[in-house]
């Protein structure tokens, strides 16, 4: 049976039809692969570089020593508290710090000493400051200009604020957060930070393994400052120098597209 010029038509339509639907699946399918593209960079793509404050940015045994001193002269049921104990307590908790400086002293009377002595220490770096890590603001300045910058630290009220007051480096940094003063772990004060910032991937630098462990708890990414308080740790990333972290987070970046 031969096909009319009607049926015709109607073939040449249902082929048009065909084709249009064909072309319309094409570029949908195209366009959910720029979408996923674009998750999958974001998801790979460093956002923010967070930051430990003592043995990464800068470094106030001397200025901690000094206070803790003027303490144990003022109590004289205390005992002497060395620097190398001073030294042993970065990174650690309030209430692991108030231990190990006063082991022998009831928990509530230990904590109210080193609240004392925190908060001494807090208005004198205010004033004199501490010892900045050398390059540090140049390394800011780079990173600054590709990452957001934050501080997270174990310690109490007005410690962080100290640091960026006397440094004079509050500038660089879009968010901070004291893990003592929130009440909380350090990687739920790290969790915080990311989530106010809509950060997906960030990066942590720290010297301890207090620092490591930490950025496990947040599931994220950490370089060790091997130049600050910590063991060598043994990690996949580590500066020796703060100079070299551009470099290093460079390297990472390259990993993580390859």
């Amino acid at each position: 049976m031969e096909n009319t010029k009607e049926d015709n038509k109607a073939l040449i339509v249902i082929e048009k039809n065909k084709e249009n639907l064909f072309i319309k699946l094409i570029n949908r399918l195209k366009l959910l692969f720029v979408k996923a593209k674009k998750i999958e960079d974001t998801e790979n793509t460093i956002e923010m570089i967070m930051f430990d404050l003592d043995g990464t940015l800068w470094n106030t045994e001397d200025v901690s020593y000094e206070v803790v001193k003027e303490i144990v002269k003022k109590y004289d049921f205390l005992q002497e508290i060395t620097k190398d104990t001073i030294a042993k307590t970065m990174g650690c908790t309030f209430a692991e710090t108030a231990e190990m400086f006063m082991p022998y002293l009831e928990k509530e009377k230990r904590e109210e000493i080193l609240q004392e002595i925190l908060d001494m220490t807090a208005k004198k770096l205010t004033v004199v400051g501490g010892n900045l890590y050398e390059g540090l603001e140049e390394v800011l300045i780079e990173l600054k200009k590709k990452y957001k910058l934050a501080i997270v630290s174990n310690c109490a009220a007005g410690y962080i604020e100290s640091f960026l007051d006397s440094s004079n480096l509050r500038k660089y940094f879009e968010d901070f957060a004291a893990a003592a003063k929130m009440k909380v772990t350090k990687a739920e004060a790290i969790k915080a930070v990311l989530e106010r910032n809509n950060i997906t991937r960030a990066v942590y630098v720290g010297d301890t393994i207090k620092d490591l462990e930490a950025s496990q708890g947040a599931e994220m990414d950490f370089i060790q400052a091997k130049y600050g308080f910590g063991q060598d740790l043994k990690t996949e990333y580590s500066v020796n120098e703060i100079t070299e972290l551009p470099n290093i987070l460079n390297d990472m970046t390259l990993n993580s597209k390859s």
